[in-house]
């Protein structure tokens, strides 16, 4: 079948987007030269990234532009081993790699996995029904790598041998693309985007054994009309509760038993409309150190008290264009990353700048990855990167 998905989204797809901005469009305007401070950066291995990074203890996991997987060594920059997805096209679909088991697994439009240490092809998974599977991967389980697809399915394959546990039909109705699943213990939970007029979506609760759907909730519909409410961001799990955001803007909490919407946190009201369009937003999510950090296509970078919800302390460079899709975060540090390119850490309690790096080619699109006290990063101009890993004082 046609491999292009009949339904593209802002997020996880939009990926697409943002790089060929990235490789010469002139989509908005150039931002100036990172500022001090900038992170020391321990080695780099020039190339052309399509998806984040993956990292275990020992080696960081690299996915390029020409579908070829790199293992290289954490510590010294050398590469371990290379090997090819045996995916085509130009495009490379997927924006997520595992390193999980005894395998790296990547997605790309298929899922494939490499064994860890020596590269060698695992296996492919290819579903029977439905498509798409490792455009939107998500979360590894123990035992189990779980993802979303544009094709309104949730499967989870297993992680050594790549069969096929379960699938789960979202929606059959050929307009629904389920993104990037979240497990916790015996749970599962994906946003999801419904592609009719006006657009919608939600957030689905899973069990993770089987598949079975617990619950399905779609967003609340926004006082404006014009405003969508497809998934802007998440899910992440807190406590009882699973956090994301609608395309309005809108952050809900959802009670991980019941789906019922235990509280919410309004959108940004930006200075200027937002890079992707005025009537929208994505607001990627994280959780560290009781602080819930979100981002928006505005540019505006906020940290909430997570008990409160209050807001603790806002972040905002104008010349840095909007934040991405996905952002990441360890032991009080966010990790953002922008569509121009540029990557920043923030003091999560604080909202304080620890250091930014890249610059309009850069395309540091994809949150780090982290071993141990560094931080692996990918970008679609610049290559892979090691940094060392800047902790708040």
């Amino acid at each position: 079948m046609d491999r292009t998905p009949t339904f593209l989204t802002v997020m996880g797809a939009t990926a697409l987007v943002a790089v060929a901005a990235l490789e010469g469009s002139q989509w908005g305007p150039k931002p100036p030269a990172p500022t001090p401070p900038t992170p020391t950066t321990l080695w780099h291995i020039a190339g052309q990234a399509r998806s984040g990074a993956a990292a275990d203890e020992s080696t960081a996991y690299f996915v390029s532009k020409q579908h070829e997987v790199m293992a290289v060594d954490v510590a010294t920059g050398e590469v371990r081993w290379r090997s090819l997805t045996g995916e085509w096209g130009d495009l490379h679909w997927g924006e997520t790699a595992i390193a999980a088991g005894s395998v790296v697994v990547v997605g790309d439009y298929n899922l494939v996995a490499f064994d860890r240490k020596t590269g060698s092809p695992r296996w492919r998974f290819v579903p029977g029904e439905g498509y798409g599977p490792g455009i939107y991967m998500g979360a590894a389980t123990a035992t189990h790598v779980l993802t979303g697809s544009p094709a309104g399915r949730v499967y989870s394959v297993e992680l050594e041998t790549g069969r096929l546990h379960w699938s789960a039909v979202i929606s059959a109705l050929g307009k629904t693309t389920v993104f990037s699943p979240v497990s916790r213990g015996l749970d599962v939970a994906a946003g999801f985007s419904e592609f009719t007029l006006p657009g919608v979506g939600g957030v689905v609760m899973m069990a993770a054994d089987s598949g079975r759907m617990r619950w399905k909730r779609h967003f609340p519909q926004p006082d404006e009309p014009t405003l969508s409410t497809h998934l802007g961001g998440g899910p992440l799990f807190d406590g009882d509760v699973v956090i994301a955001a609608s395309g309005d803007g809108v952050i809900h909490a959802f009670d991980v038993a019941t789906g019922e919407i235990k509280w919410s946190i309004p959108r940004v009201k930006p200075a200027r409309p937002s890079l992707i369009s005025p009537d929208r937003d994505s607001r990627a999510l994280t959780i560290t150190n009781g602080t819930l950090v979100s981002g928006s296509a505005t540019g505006i970078v906020i940290g909430y008290d997570l008990g409160t919800r209050e807001e603790k302390w806002r972040f905002h460079d104008p010349s840095i264009w909007s934040t991405a899709f996905r952002t990441s975060s360890a032991a009080g540090v966010a990790y953002i990353p922008y569509l121009s390119g540029m990557v920043v850490a923030l003091d999560a309690g604080t909202g304080i700048e620890l250091w930014r790096m890249g610059e309009w080619p850069a395309g540091f699109i994809w949150p780090p990855a982290f071993s141990g006290n560094r931080i692996i990063i990918s970008g679609s101009g610049h290559g892979y990167v090691a940094l060392p890993r800047v902790l708040p004082q």
